[in-house]
C-alpha cells in the first residue's frame, strides 16, 4: 500500500508530504517561548518559519499538477488527480495544525 502510494506520487512528492506531516506534528504549543540554543531551536524558531514555506510549496504543486492535467492522457490524468487531492489534504492538515500557533503569535 505505501509502496503503490510512493509509486502513484514520485519520490519527490513523498518526501515533501512526509517533510510537512512532520513538520505538522512537532508544531509547538501556542505562546510556546522561544528557545535560543540546544535542539529545541528546531521547534521554536526553525519549523515555524518552515511551515508556511512548505505549506506554499504544496500548493505550488498542486498548482502544477492542475495544470499538468491538460496535457496527459487517461492513465496520467487519474495520477495527477491523485496527487492534487493528496496535496490538498496535507495543506489542510498544515493549516489546521498551525493555525492556532500564527493567531496566537498575531494577536
Amino acid at each position: 500500500m505505501i509502496s503503490e502510494f510512493a509509486r502513484k506520487i514520485k519520490p519527490m512528492r513523498v518526501g515533501l508530504i512526509v517533510f510537512a506531516v512532520l513538520i505538522s506534528i512537532l508544531a509547538p504549543a501556542p505562546g510556546t517561548p522561544v528557545a535560543l540554543e540546544g535542539w529545541a531551536v528546531m521547534r521554536t524558531l526553525l519549523l515555524p518559519a518552515l511551515a508556511p514555506l512548505v505549506w506554499l510549496v504544496l500548493l505550488l504543486d498542486t498548482l502544477m499538477a492542475r495544470v499538468m492535467l491538460g496535457s496527459v492522457d487517461d492513465a496520467e490524468r487519474a495520477r495527477y488527480r491523485f496527487v492534487i487531492r493528496t496535496n490538498l489534504i496535507v495543506v489542510l492538515l498544515v493549516a489546521a495544525l498551525w493555525s492556532r500557533y500564527f493567531v496566537a503569535l498575531f494577536q
